[in-house]
């Protein structure tokens, strides 16, 4: 199928700039329409359709599915303990279809790429790639037009797309000229209005979701693009869409619960012994709890620590919070991404194939983890990773990464980039300006490596300004006056340092 819809991209895109063709329109709305839109679906059915469902019917649907997938995938016993938990899901989904007749049975709908361009703002870009069989092509969708350029031979791209993202995470130095050639690649063509574009919006594809876009560098400006103006992705026209649609939820949700759990001793000898190559990242943890206690405090939200960062107790409140900020172990299964997992206590993995049947409506999940954003490359649906389960889930927006951000480096970027939204920032703005205060104030620090890993899919919208109450604005704004102070005073006593043993 994969191959067969790169063939039929390949026509429909040569023969379309062949023939010099102006309806664009057309040509963007048959070549979506064609793409799987299954993961478009699955999160309109979970976010922005259904809300008067009661939530009481989800957590049943979500613990009675958690428990079904702990059968495992090899395991094909059908004992009478498992045919009772099927038998109860069974009644669960029915109340659901009693409750809403509509749940199960509306994915039908065809994509209108008008309906996209009404919700761009005036200086808002989609760039959608699109890897074909031979060349990779782009569109760029605009409120007003549509324009389709043919950039250049699939295979060299793809190759050159795979060697940057091994040169950034790997800390190479040659990273400045890899970005340029990228740069005229992929972005020169498109003849984007840098100084005046305010928003653009990637939809990469295949290995081109390797690339942190935000780092590709003008070739004459020697500047990256975050200097120029914030940059999101999403997983398809379809499905940003609709996560641009979907409304904050108005269930009276709390707004912030992070998520901290303390590996034992023998969780962690298993993980060296499973992951040598990750030996050195055992200590991130702490950091990251670390920040979790921090952010939970600030922002008066709920801390499941240790002990009470189970699977269970994240299960029985996937719909009771706007924000989930996990800090914990990711791990990726290259074999099978469906068993590529969250970690919670006790060495419990969520695994993908679990969060694709969970009912998870949240506004944002942050994955302050390592190795959250890359998975196994599915053509036909993009990239296979915990960003994608979450948005089957119904996330609205997640933060992840693209490789293993250093502990210090991701602690310093996640509290100012909560600083900026909680200022009333969107998230894309927050985000960037998070990597842009990094920049300043870490001169050092500019290789991608230490501030690009992190990056935004989904929903950009700012949060509602419910979300922080106003009687904790205060105490925010004082305690990230002490971490900003702290961080300077560490800076000056290593410049001392230099300075002296110079």
């Amino acid at each position: 199928m994969d191959k067969t819809n790169a063939t039929i991209n390949e026509g429909l895109l040569s023969l379309h700039l062949g023939l010099g063709s102006t309806v664009e329109e057309a040509l963007v709305n048959r070549m979506e329409n064609n793409r799987s839109q299954h993961l478009a679906k699955e999160f309109e059915a979970k976010y922005l359709r259904f809300l008067h469902i009661p939530d009481s019917l989800f957590t049943q649907y979500n613990l009675l599915q958690a428990e079904i997938a702990s059968y495992g995938q090899v395991d094909e016993r059908r004992d009478e303990a498992h045919e009772a938990l099927q038998a109860a899901l069974r009644d669960v989904e029915a109340e659901i279809q009693q409750a809403d007749a509509q749940y199960f049975s509306f994915f039908n709908d065809t994509l209108d790429v008008a309906g996209v361009q009404s919700e761009l703002k005036e200086q808002e870009y989609i760039v959608r790639y699109v890897v074909a069989e031979e060349n990779v092509y782009a569109y760029t969708v605009q409120k007003d037009t549509i324009s389709v350029v043919k950039l250049g031979d699939k295979a060299t791209l793809l190759q050159q797309a795979a060697q940057y993202h091994e040169t950034i995470k790997n800390k190479h130095n040659d990273y400045a000229e890899q970005a340029k050639v990228l740069y005229r690649a992929l972005i020169a063509p498109l003849q984007l209005p840098l100084d005046a574009l305010q928003n653009l919006v990637v939809i990469p594809d295949n290995k081109l979701n390797f690339i942190p876009f935000e780092t590709l560098v003008h070739p004459e400006l020697n500047r990256p693009l975050v200097s120029f103006f914030p940059i999101s992705y999403s997983h398809g026209l379809p499905l940003w869409l609709l996560q641009k649609k979907a409304a904050p939820s108005t269930r009276g949700q709390r707004y912030f619960a992070a998520f901290a759990p303390q590996y034992s001793a023998d969780y962690m000898s298993s993980f060296v012994d499973d992951n040598p190559t990750n030996r050195g990242r055992l200590q991130d943890i702490a950091a990251a709890t670390y920040e979790a206690v921090k952010l939970a405090t600030y922002f008066d939200g709920n801390l499941y620590r240790g002990d009470q960062a189970t699977k269970q107790n994240f299960l029985q409140r996937a719909a009771d919070y706007k924000i989930y900020h996990f800090a914990m172990h990711s791990l990726l299964d290259e074999t099978d991404h469906r068993n590529s997992s969250l970690v919670f206590q006790n060495g419990e993995h969520l695994r993908y194939h679990e969060l694709y049947g969970l009912h998870f409506p949240a506004e944002l999940v942050v994955l302050s983890a390592c190795n959250t954003g890359m998975g196994e490359l599915e053509n036909g649906e993009g990239l296979m990773s915990l960003s994608r389960a979450l948005t089957y889930a119904g996330v609205r927006s997640a933060v992840y990464s693209l490789w293993e951000v250093p502990d210090e480096e991701t602690a310093e970027i996640m509290l100012s980039f909560y600083e900026h939204l909680k200022s009333g920032h969107t998230k894309v703005e927050a985000l960037a300006l998070a990597k842009r205060d990094f920049l300043a104030d870490n001169p050092l620090k500019s290789h991608p490596f230490f501030w690009a890993g992190f990056v935004i899919n989904g929903n950009t919208d700012s949060l509602s300004n419910a979300a922080f109450p106003a009687t904790y604005l205060w105490f925010t704004a004082a305690g990230l006056i002490v971490i900003a102070l702290l961080l300077f005073i560490r800076r000056r006593k290593r410049a001392a340092n230099v300075v002296a043993t110079v």
